[in-house]
């Protein structure tokens, strides 16, 4: 949370932390899939905008750096949908998630996720 507050300009403040739920890593697409109404979508981890909810999976483990990464993340959005960030649609949101997530990683000797074309195309507001 202080992470974040620093990091960003979104106010965490006040602000309930969300729940997590952790899902079997063979089935957390499926989830995602179904409460979005998509199709063979691929998913690491997700925020359920709607519940208020991390959803990780299963073997989420805190001492990885890259799952610190993922769950920074997804707390992003978690702030971010509760600051009433303006956007077109949801994929707007990513841009600030991954850059915190890469800063996460790079400050802590971690493999950087996503380049910058990556978080371009992430970004973009899309029907598929």
């Amino acid at each position: 949370m202080i992470y974040i507050a620093t990091a960003t300009s979104l106010n965490t403040k006040n602000i309930s932390l969300p729940e997590i739920l952790l899902i079997h890593p063979d089935y957390i697409s499926d989830y995602y899939n179904k409460l979005n109404g998509t199709k063979e979508v691929e998913v690491a981890a997700f925020y359920d905008n709607k519940k208020f909810i991390i959803v990780l999976k299963s073997d989420f483990d805190i001492a990885s750096i890259a799952d610190q990464a993922t769950l920074a993340h997804e707390m992003v959005h978690h702030y971010q949908i509760l600051n009433n960030v303006p956007r077109d649609c949801n994929a707007q949101l990513e841009r600030q998630a991954y850059k915190l997530s890469n800063r996460w990683l790079k400050e802590h000797g971690g493999e950087v996720v996503a380049d910058d074309f990556t978080i371009f195309i992430r970004s973009i507001c899309a029907d598929y």
